[in-house]
């Protein structure tokens, strides 16, 4: 698995680019990094490494593949559409993007999953897994 290092340097790069763009624009700073307190003002957008294959591959040392799961909650008021359209900013913001972390290259975000809106208690959640991968220089 990767280091410490390389995934703190991931979740910094991936943080900063969330606060980005229309997506940063409805969520703020509201971007969590594995979870959120239970007053935090929606809509917000916590994410967490959900697996990491880094130096698995037996034929190539250097790459490194890392699966994340964006969720994003909004408010019951608000419903499902307005959840939608975020998500929408989300997937314009991310999917075949290039992030920039230090000691890699070519590091694209690539949407491989996405599961909702859907209602969890008196929110609505869109979860959405993303593949990160690429190379260590």
């Amino acid at each position: 698995m990767a280091n410490a290092v390389t995934v703190d340097l991931v979740i910094d790069a991936l943080r900063a680019k969330l606060i980005t763009g229309d997506f940063g624009t409805e969520v703020g700073s509201r971007v969590h990094y594995y979870e959120a307190s239970r007053s935090e003002t929606l809509p917000y957008c916590v994410f967490f490494v959900v697996d990491n294959t880094s130096e698995l591959d037996t034929f190539d040392r250097n790459s490194f593949r890392m699966r994340i799961q964006i969720s994003v909650y909004d408010s019951e008021a608000n419903g499902p559409r307005a959840l939608g359209d975020i998500v929408d900013d989300l997937r314009a913001l991310l999917h075949r993007t290039v992030l920039t972390v230090a000691g890699h290259e070519c590091l694209e975000l690539d949407l491989e999953m996405e599961r909702g809106p859907m209602k969890e208690g008196e929110v609505w959640v869109c979860h959405c897994d993303y593949i990160l991968a690429g190379w260590k220089t």
